[in-house]
């Protein structure tokens, strides 16, 4: 016979059971060591398998969000680590290249002065040498004009070598 407040589920074994498997299916802090409130949950002395299951599907839920919150923040980090690093680079790419034109200014600058002062001297030469032709000319022009009309103006008959008139 049952009394009033007892029923097969009220005291038995298999209530402490349940009430203690829905409390754990709930993120609350552990219940109490207390043998009175021991084995039922604080502020919900009745609850049913739809909340408990309800519950624990938005909780769910809720972790799957904050899971894409935290990829999302994880993948535009890395895009901002990639397009950092491509600054970098092509920083990195800039300054090296300027570095490389004014090693080349700087050759061009030494050598183009060698090769002006190889040409200055060239052309020294080269003056140098016509002057001394054309001194050579002066001194010799009346001979040349005088050889050349003497040449011009005796004429030798001689036959061909190729005749047969020998």
């Amino acid at each position: 016979m049952t009394t009033r407040g007892s029923s097969t589920w009220g005291s038995s074994n298999r209530t402490q059971t349940y009430q203690t498997s829905i409390i754990h299916s709930f993120p609350f802090p552990p219940t109490p060591k207390d043998p009175e409130t021991a084995g039922r949950l604080p502020h919900y002395p009745r609850t049913s398998t739809f909340f408990v299951s309800k519950y624990g599907i938005q909780t769910l839920l809720n972790a799957e969000q904050e899971a894409q919150k935290i990829v999302q923040k994880a993948r535009a980090y890395r895009v901002q680590r990639v397009k950092d690093a491509r600054a970098e680079a092509q920083k990195e790419i800039e300054e090296y290249r300027q570095k490389k034109e004014e090693e080349f200014q700087k050759f061009e600058a030494e050598h183009t002065g060698i090769n002006a002062q190889a040409e200055k001297d060239a052309e020294k030469e080269i003056e140098g040498k016509l002057k001394e032709i054309e001194e050579a000319g002066k001194k010799s022009r009346a001979q040349v004009i005088e050889d050349l009309i003497k040449a011009v103006t005796t004429v030798e008959p001689k036959p061909h070598i190729n005749s047969k008139h020998k």
